[in-house]
């Protein structure tokens, strides 16, 4: 591998790591827009905050909120938890 193949291989994987950074803050901006009713540079905001005080990278803060939010999701009913609608009988 030439010097310039191999400069153009890590600059392409660190293009990639960018991006998945920027997907999981994405993720974790949407989650908290929601979650908490933020605007999106609110929630960014949050992010930038928490990342600074836990001493972490925005992405790496961004990776924990899916799976907080998956903890405190309301559950989705399975079938065996959904129980048929009561019906009134018919008093004339």
């Amino acid at each position: 591998m030439t010097l310039t193949e191999h400069r153009l291989t890590q600059k392409l994987r660190k293009l990639e790591e960018n991006l998945r950074s920027r997907r999981k803050i994405e993720k974790g901006t949407r989650i908290l827009m929601t979650m908490q009713g933020l605007s999106e540079d609110a929630a960014f905001h949050l992010m930038q905050q928490r990342a600074m005080e836990l001493r972490q990278s925005v992405a790496t803060v961004a990776v924990f909120i899916p799976n907080a939010h998956s903890l405190f999701a309301e559950p989705k009913p399975t079938p065996d938890s959904v129980s048929p609608p009561k019906i009134k009988a018919a008093t004339d």
